[in-house]
């Protein structure tokens, strides 16, 4: 009897809230039942009574679930909410995961981490905010992205990236480490960069100038190529430009740009037009066939060009065809002589060539054949003659003892046997006469 004052009183000492209030669970349980059958006799009694109590969603019984390494052996009605960073499902609290959070206690779901944020471990009740250098426009991000070379961030839950300012560069993206691009560096003296540079370079790009080291876009009405100039340059009268432009463009025809600098052309007045990169207009007229309108003034059609009536322009003539000054249609060609396009006078064909009239080239003549300059068709060689190859502009006699046919390209042996000729026809040496 003396016994068991002493066996209360560790009891006590072992379970100092309710007497047997709350012990450890070794973490390789997986539930409380399997946790209690590892206690003593009386423990394991007050387990099953306690653990077989339901609770509300968000909480769990009096028995603690093993992921938190506790539970409770005495009281029912002590139902425990998840902590932070947990959610309750299936009947457990399971830790919120990577990219997400959960505040407070008892919730039944996680939130995704809002742009700006990052989380990279589980069971957590915040989010991060993305470090200076990085970015996060996307919710539920388990880390931050760097900010690209020629941009940066300068603070931290940042959830977009700047573009340094031109003079300046940043290339730190990728780097081991993951500083990212929190700030912009200077170019160095001599070097110069645009807005959102990654490097600097020893000249500014066309349609820029070097703004004491920053690549500045020109201006709207002026221009500029690649280099190192301090300023650009005003559009001349008749052009114009937008901002950042490398060369000014030509005002179109019916519109005109007075003076320099200008940004756009203004239409001309009623009854008046202009030629492109006009910078003025003048009094509408219809000019006649062979000329054309030259800002407000009939001008006469060059050679190997052609217009109709109340032209603007002149057209250029089609190969195998000419035209000398103010013509209002272009000429075919005649046979033996060829004309490319814009021609104003057709060229003869030489010797060993031919053509047809309209041609645009002359054709090289076959084997067998010939012909001088000029030639409107080949001739073929007569008998007795031939002509090796291609382009001949004679033909050649047989040797001695040869012989051939008309437009041969060779000749053969003369025949030794006598030749028997058709009738109407009578023999001649060794040929045929008739």
């Amino acid at each position: 009897m003396k016994k068991l004052p002493i066996l209360f009183f560790l009891l006590l000492l072992f379970y100092p809230q309710h007497g047997f209030s709350r012990a450890q669970c070794p973490s390789t349980f997986l539930n409380q039942q399997e946790c209690c059958a590892s206690r003593d006799l009386f423990t394991q009694s007050a387990c099953s009574a306690v653990c077989s109590g339901t609770c509300s969603p968000g909480y769990y019984d009096g028995c603690y679930s093993c992921s938190t390494g506790q539970y409770n052996i005495i009281s029912v009605s002590e139902a425990k909410s998840c902590p932070a960073g947990y959610y309750f499902k299936n009947g457990i609290c399971s830790a919120c995961p990577r990219g997400t959070y959960s505040s407070g206690t008892g919730n039944t779901s996680c939130t995704p981490c809002p742009v700006g944020t990052m989380q990279d471990a589980v069971g957590q009740s915040t989010c991060l905010p993305c470090p200076s250098g990085t970015y996060s426009n996307e919710t539920g991000k388990i880390y931050c992205d760097d900010c690209p070379n020629g941009m940066y961030s300068a603070k931290n839950g940042s959830t977009y990236c700047v573009d340094c300012p031109a003079g300046t560069y940043s290339d730190q993206a990728g780097n081991l480490g993951g500083i990212g691009n929190f700030t912009c560096y200077a170019c160095p003296a001599g070097q110069m960069s645009t807005e959102g540079a990654p490097s600097c370079t020893n000249f500014c790009p066309a349609g820029y100038y070097n703004n004491n080291g920053a690549c500045t876009k020109c201006a709207a009405g002026t221009y500029s190529s690649a280099g190192t100039s301090s300023s650009c340059t005003p559009c001349p009268s008749g052009t114009y430009s937008s901002a950042g432009a490398s060369v000014c463009a030509k005002c179109p025809a019916g519109k005109y740009a007075s003076g320099t600098g200008n940004t756009s052309c203004t239409t001309c007045p009623g009854g008046q037009t202009s030629s492109a990169g006009a910078s003025s207009c003048k009094a509408s007229v219809s000019c006649s066939a062979g000329y054309y309108n030259n800002n407000g003034t009939c001008t006469k059609c060059a050679a190997g060009t052609y217009s109709a009536a109340g032209a603007s322009a002149c057209t250029r003539c089609p190969a195998g065809t000419y035209a000398s000054n103010g013509a209002s249609a272009c000429t075919r060609c005649p046979a033996g002589t060829y004309a490319s396009n814009g021609a104003s006078a057709c060229t003869k064909c030489g010797a060993g060539t031919y053509s047809a009239a309209g041609a645009s080239a002359c054709t090289t003549c076959p084997a067998g054949t010939y012909s001088a300059e000029g030639a409107s068709a080949y001739t073929r060689c007569p008998a007795g003659t031939y002509a090796a190859g291609t382009g001949n502009t004679s033909c050649k006699t047989c040797p001695d003892g040869y012989i051939s046919e008309e437009g041969a390209a060779s000749c053969y042996p003369r025949p030794t046997e006598p030749v028997s000729c058709p009738n109407g026809s009578t023999k001649s040496g060794c040929c045929c006469v008739y």
